[in-house]
């Protein structure tokens, strides 16, 4: 009996100290996330900390393109925080100023009589015409050759898009092209009439260059004079220049404002030269030497007329 007592407390100590060395903690390590030892974090947490960053989670997350800044009505990019704030393209500011530079450069209602020089590189096609140019609205012209006494009694015709034309000494009334020369010059009969950037152009830029103003125009069908117009303007929108493009956008002609005067009550272009970029050499200046405001007969714009001339 005393032998099974003594065993029984040797094993109660034995048990005892080995509960005590279970319990003891071991050293303390670096805390990690909530207070939780870098030492007791699972397979699955340290296989996804050692993935390259650039493979995670790469079918369930594309990558993500450049932040592009929103477009406005009128199609010009937001500014971005940093960047100066660009004016948007206003057409209807455009069309306007070109309106006003119009109405001073050819005038509707009016008689004027008009010096139309043409240059050559050889000087063999020098000439000077005088002519008498009647204009009415809607795009209405008549012409009438004064001088050389060669082309004295020729007369040109302009109604809506469509031209005539009868030589001296005959009765006959050709019809011709648009493009058609004013004598032999580089005025075309479709320089006669005002750019209209409304209803045959439509503007689609405007921007400052140097001290002007300018304004490019697209044609809005194919029955314009020309395909594309950069046109130069004073911030006022007096006009200036102005160049002239082909339907593959080659510079075809360039036209300067030389002088200006006082024709019927108000400083307008006077003197304007026609560069032709094709031929080289080839220019033509127009000076208009009087002009009178006044309504025409609607019976001068007509077939009928010119053949009785």
């Amino acid at each position: 009996m005393k032998d099974i007592t003594l065993k029984l407390i040797a094993f109660t100590i034995c048990f005892g100290l080995t509960s005590s060395l279970f319990s003891q903690k071991g050293p303390k390590g670096p805390k990690g996330p909530k207070g939780t030892s870098i030492t007791s974090v699972s397979n699955s947490q340290t296989s996804s900390s050692l993935t390259p960053a650039s493979t995670q989670n790469s079918s369930s997350q594309p990558l993500t393109p450049p932040t592009v800044p929103s477009a406005t009505k009128e199609g010009s990019a937001q500014p971005t925080q940093g960047q100066a704030a660009t004016p948007s393209f206003d057409k209807k500011q455009a069309q306007l100023a070109v309106k006003k530079a119009e109405e001073l450069r050819s005038i509707d209602h009016s008689e004027s009589n008009v010096d139309l020089e043409s240059f050559s590189k050889d000087k063999k096609e020098n000439i000077k015409y005088n002519l008498k140019i009647l204009r009415s609205s809607n795009l209405r012209a008549y012409l009438e050759f004064l001088a050389p006494d060669y082309e004295r009694g020729r007369h040109m015709l302009a109604i809506g898009k469509k031209y005539w034309s009868k030589f001296p000494d005959s009765k006959r009334v050709v019809e011709i092209s648009r493009k058609e020369a004013i004598g032999n010059t580089a005025f075309e009969m479709g320089d006669l009439f005002q750019i209209d950037a409304d209803k045959d152009y439509d503007p689609i830029d405007l921007k400052k260059e140097q001290d002007l103003v300018k304004i490019t125009l697209i044609s809005k069908h194919p029955d314009t004079t020309y395909h594309k117009i950069d046109y130069y303007l004073t911030p006022d929108s007096y006009p200036v220049r102005a160049k002239f493009y082909g339907v593959s956008d080659k510079h075809i002609k360039t036209m300067y404002i030389e002088k200006s005067g006082k024709l019927a009550g108000m400083i307008r272009p006077t003197k304007l030269k026609m560069v032709d970029e094709i031929t080289p050499g080839k220019y033509s200046i127009w000076t208009t030497k009087k002009l009178t405001l006044k309504q025409i007969p609607d019976s001068i714009f007509s077939t009928s007329y010119l053949k009785g001339r």
